[in-house]
């Protein structure tokens, strides 16, 4: 039996393309249907994670509504993560709230608004993630054809 790295050597044009294509066809999608440019969906995914990041944990079954603690993240440790400036990261965090997407506290820190997540976005994900698992059968069935 060959091993992964062995398997993705032998497959590497048609497996990075195929991976690569998801990865490209995503965020053109995600950029097109929520209307956000690159840097602000990058920014929103970054703060809705940071947000959330202390309520998933691993092998936990979520059967129903998940339970959710809400972390909020200041605009400077975002913009460390994404390593956007911070005035830009600023001016995009402020057009993100204009729009109800999410929302700051009186200490001026940021969290998603679970309001600003509507049926189109849900939608929207629904769909990645079904793109994705097909991606990732896609890339299983090149590599086994190694």
């Amino acid at each position: 039996m060959t091993t992964l790295d062995e398997q993705l050597e032998k497959a590497f044009i048609i497996a990075s393309f195929t991976a690569n294509r998801f990865l490209v066809d995503h965020m053109r999608r995600a950029s097109h249907e929520l209307n956000l440019d690159l840097e602000s969906l990058i920014i929103l995914g970054v703060l809705a994670h940071a947000n959330i990041s202390t309520s998933i944990i691993p092998g936990q079954s979520y059967k129903k509504q998940m339970p959710i603690s809400i972390n909020p993240i200041r605009t400077s440790d975002i913009s460390a993560i994404c390593n956007i400036p911070k005035e830009t990261t600023r001016r995009k965090l402020k057009k993100l709230k204009d729009r109800g997407i999410i929302n700051r506290n009186h200490e001026g820190l940021w969290l998603i608004n679970p309001i600003g997540i509507d049926e189109k976005t849900r939608l929207f994900t629904k769909e990645m993630i079904k793109r994705l698992l097909q991606t990732a059968k896609n890339i299983e069935a090149i590599l086994a054809s190694q």
